[in-house]
C-alpha cells in the first residue's frame, strides 16, 4: 500500500499546484478505493473528504486535506511496521 501510495505521489504535488477539480474528484477516487482495498478507514475516509470538498468548490478545506496526503503515507507506514 505504501508502494501505491508513494507511485501516487506526483499526482499529489500536480493537484497541490493546479487545483483541477476533476482531477482533484478522480484522485479523492482513487485513494477512497484503495482504503476500501486494503481496509484501511483513514484512507476511505480522507478519499471521501477529498472528494466532496472538490464537489463543493471548498478551496480552503481542499487546501488542507491536500497538505495531508504525505501524513497519511506515514501513517499507513507506521501500521505495516
Amino acid at each position: 500500500l505504501v508502494y501505491l501510495m508513494k507511485n501516487k505521489l506526483n499526482t499529489w504535488e500536480y493537484l497541490s499546484k493546479t487545483f483541477s477539480i476533476l482531477d482533484i474528484q478522480n484522485f479523492g477516487l482513487e485513494i477512497n478505493e484503495l482504503g476500501n482495498e486494503f481496509k484501511c478507514r483513514f484512507l476511505i475516509n480522507w478519499g471521501k473528504d477529498l472528494h466532496s470538498q472538490a464537489e463543493i468548490f471548498n478551496m480552503d478545506a481542499l487546501r488542507i486535506t491536500l497538505r495531508k496526503y504525505p501524513d497519511l503515507i506515514e501513517q499507513v507506514k507506521s501500521l505495516q511496521n
